[in-house]
C-alpha cells in the first residue's frame, strides 16, 4: 500500500508524468517505488542488486538510482505520509476501557483487509486515508457480536473518533458501501474476523421445530398428491375427449366405419 502511495503521489506530478509515456518508464518507477517503500518502512533493506534481478535484467543498478532520485526530488522528500492502516491504529486505541484486547486485534485485522482490497481500485485514490480508516472500523464493528463489544461501547468509541478526528459518521457511509461491495467480491478469501457460532435451540424449542418441520413436510406430501391426481385427471380427459384439430381432420367415411363396425 505505501509503495502504490509513493507511485500514484509521483505519477501526478510533472516529473512523473513522463513515466506514462512509455510501458518501460512505468514499470521502472513503479519497481523503484516498491524498493523505496522496503527500504523505508522494513527491518531489512533489500538489495538493489535483487530489485535487478527482479526486472528480469531489464534495469540496471544506475538507471533504478537515478529513478529513485527522481521520485525523492518529486515527492519533496515526504516519504510518510499516514496510511489508513496509521489512522486505524490510533482509532483503536480509543477503544473503552474493559474492552478485551482480541477485540482490538479483530478490528485491526478486518480493517488491513479492507484497506489492502481498496489499493487495487484505483477510485478509493480520491478519499483520504483517515475516512477510509474510519469506514473499514465501522464495517469491522458490524462484524464483531454484541458479546464481545455491546452498543454502549460501541456508541462511545464511535463518539470519540468523531471527537477526535473531526471525521461524522454520515461523511464516510459511502466508503461504507464500497467497502463492503470489494468484501463482497472477494468470496473464496478466508474471513478475517471469525463469525460468532451459531446458538443452538433449547430442547423445547427443538421440539416444536421437529413438530413444525413434520406438519410442513405432511402439508407438502398432500398437495404433492392433489397436484398428481388433478394431473392426472386432466391427462385422461385430454386423451378421451378429442380437440378441434382432431374433429376437422376426422375423416366422415372413418367415421361412419367406425359406426358401421360398432353396430354389426
Amino acid at each position: 500500500a505505501i509503495g502504490l502511495s509513493y507511485l500514484d503521489r509521483f505519477l501526478s506530478t510533472k516529473i512523473g508524468k513522463k513515466s506514462l509515456l512509455t510501458r518501460r518508464e512505468f514499470q521502472l518507477a513503479a519497481m523503484t517505488t516498491l524498493y523505496l517503500a522496503i527500504k523505508l518502512h522494513e527491518p531489512i533493506e533489500m538489495d538493489l542488486q535483487l530489485v535487478v534481478h527482479l526486472g528480469r535484467g531489464c534495469y540496471s543498478q544506475i538507471e533504478i538510482s537515478e529513478k529513485e532520485m527522481d521520485i525523492l526530488f518529486a515527492l519533496q522528500w515526504k516519504m510518510h505520509s499516514p496510511t489508513p492502516m496509521c489512522f486505524a491504529t490510533k482509532m483503536v486505541e480509543l477503544l473503552p476501557a474493559g474492552i478485551e484486547d482480541d477485540v482490538a486485534e479483530s478490528i485491526l485485522t478486518y480493517t488491513q483487509h479492507q484497506a489492502q482490497l481498496a489499493v487495487s481500485d484505483y477510485s478509493f485514490i480520491v478519499y483520504p486515508a483517515s475516512e477510509l480508516a474510519l469506514a473499514s472500523i465501522l464495517n469491522a464493528l458490524e462484524g464483531l457480536s454484541l458479546d464481545r463489544i455491546s452498543l454502549s461501547h460501541r456508541a462511545q468509541f464511535i463518539r470519540d473518533i468523531e471527537q477526535c478526528s473531526g471525521i461524522l459518521i454520515e461523511s464516510v457511509q459511502e466508503i461504507q458501501a464500497r467497502l463492503t461491495i470489494l468484501v463482497m467480491k472477494s468470496v473464496g478469501h478466508n474471513h478475517p474476523v471469525p463469525l460468532p457460532a451459531p446458538v443452538s435451540p433449547e430442547p423445547s424449542q427443538q421440539q416444536s421445530l421437529k413438530r413444525a418441520s413434520s406438519c410442513t413436510s405432511q402439508s407438502k406430501t398432500a398437495s404433492s398428491d392433489k397436484n398428481t391426481n388433478t394431473n392426472s385427471t386432466r391427462k385422461a380427459q385430454h386423451e378421451i375427449q378429442p380437440n378441434d384439430n382432431d374433429r376437422r381432420h376426422s375423416s366422415p367415411i372413418c367415421v361412419r366405419k367406425g359406426e358401421h363396425h360398432v353396430s354389426s
